[in-house]
């Protein structure tokens, strides 16, 4: 990749982020207003514990960006009542790399809850 490719490649990057960053209020607003259930269902959710700091964002905006999407996974979890949320402590935005073994596990759980009829 050359120089100026990669330079407009990160700055998409930075954009498509800070725009994520400034919607993230109103879909969570959004999310819980939705009357969804998902009754028993087992549900894991999974959220990075070690996340980066946002690009072009200052320290403050980055923290109250990660608090939120953090809040966020728990609110995921209301959707059942047979859920369970777990901070990736050490992983950040791609938990599949960071912490695969968490990954199958949670997967592993649900897939056991449904032919058990059990819980996560």
């Amino acid at each position: 990749m050359d120089e100026r490719t990669a330079i407009s490649t990160h700055a998409k990057n930075t954009y498509e982020a800070m725009d994520e960053t400034t919607s993230l209020p109103q879909s969570a607003k959004e999310r819980r207003a939705a009357t969804v259930s998902l009754g028993d269902k087992p549900l894991m959710v999974l959220s990075a514990g070690a996340r980066d700091p946002l690009p072009g964002a200052s320290q403050e905006e980055s923290d109250r960006f990660n608090e939120a999407w953090t809040k966020s996974g728990a609110d995921l979890t209301r959707l059942s009542r047979n859920s369970e949320h777990i901070i990736a402590e050490d992983s950040a935005h791609n938990i599949q790399d960071d912490d695969p073994e968490l990954v199958i596990d949670a997967i592993r759980q649900v897939v056991d809850a449904v032919r058990n009829d059990g819980n996560v």
